[in-house]
């Protein structure tokens, strides 16, 4: 009963991929002569802007004062938030949004 929280997020963050995964199959359809047009859709990124985007905006990953100085203390911070929120990633799903942040913003 406690989990159902944890529970409706997860469904959530399902529905909102499955959306994200049409349109780029969409978009991906469309531009068949073009193999670099779209790349397929980005779970680390959707968990991300679904769930941390809000507080976490891009100064949190840019300014001099970070938190972050590598690729462990990524993971470490991505874990720590995502129990902080009680999301209950698997360990792919924190993998993938530790991935993509790197991608985005810190280039280890």
């Amino acid at each position: 009963m406690g989990d159902s929280a944890g529970w409706w997020q997860r469904v959530h963050a399902r529905k909102i991929l499955r959306s994200v995964a049409a349109g780029a199959a969409a978009i991906g359809l469309a531009s068949v002569g073009n193999v670099d047009a779209a790349e397929p859709a980005d779970r680390g990124q959707a968990l991300y802007e679904n769930h941390c985007a809000e507080c976490h905006k891009t100064i949190a990953h840019t300014r001099d004062s970070r938190l972050v100085r590598n690729m462990g203390q990524l993971e470490e911070q991505v874990d720590r938030w995502q129990a902080n929120q009680k999301l209950d990633w698997s360990a792919q799903e924190k993998a993938e949004v530790a991935q993509y942040l790197n991608r985005r913003f810190y280039k280890f």
